[in-house]
């Protein structure tokens, strides 16, 4: 059986394995855009200067205003999410990460859905999402903040 991936699921896996991602950069005096603390986004001309430099090292250069877009509602969405999960007190303690008695909770998609994997564990993993502590507080999770993990899963 021969399964193929997308680029964007491809550049996904690379994210979460750690692997660096080969990010666009601007030729010298070239337009990008850059989104800002109060959600402005701007164009600028890339100098590689200081600034420009500081920009690119948080991910906040971008070839489109489109793409500045996205990856601001990503941002939005990723932090409403973790708020949800922490002011519900749903995430397995950090002391409890490697403990294979407690259960642990893991937020995923596949084929048009957005599920949890339970206790899955495959030496030291990282999520964008902290793990939930049980089932039903990650089928709650992902009730009441579908919207928000389409955005983060990149789900239309």
């Amino acid at each position: 059986m021969k399964i193929e991936l997308t680029e964007e699921q491809i550049k996904q896996i690379k994210q979460i394995k750690g692997e660096e991602v080969k990010r666009w950069k601007p030729k010298r005096e070239e337009l990008y855009y850059t989104f800002f603390t109060d959600g402005k986004i701007e164009d600028h001309q890339w100098f590689d200067d200081e600034y420009d430099k500081i920009k690119a090292l948080f991910n906040n250069v971008f070839k489109t205003k489109q793409e500045a877009e996205d990856h601001l509602e990503y941002l939005k969405a990723l932090k409403d999410v973790t708020d949800y999960i922490y002011d519900n007190d749903m995430a397995v303690d950090e002391k409890d990460m490697n403990d294979p008695d407690i259960c642990k909770c893991y937020l995923a998609y596949y084929m048009g859905s957005i599920f949890y994997i339970r206790n899955w564990h495959t030496g030291k993993i990282t999520t964008i999402i902290p793990p939930i502590k049980t089932p039903q507080q990650a089928e709650q999770l992902i009730k009441d903040k579908e919207k928000q993990l389409k955005v983060i899963f990149k789900v239309k």
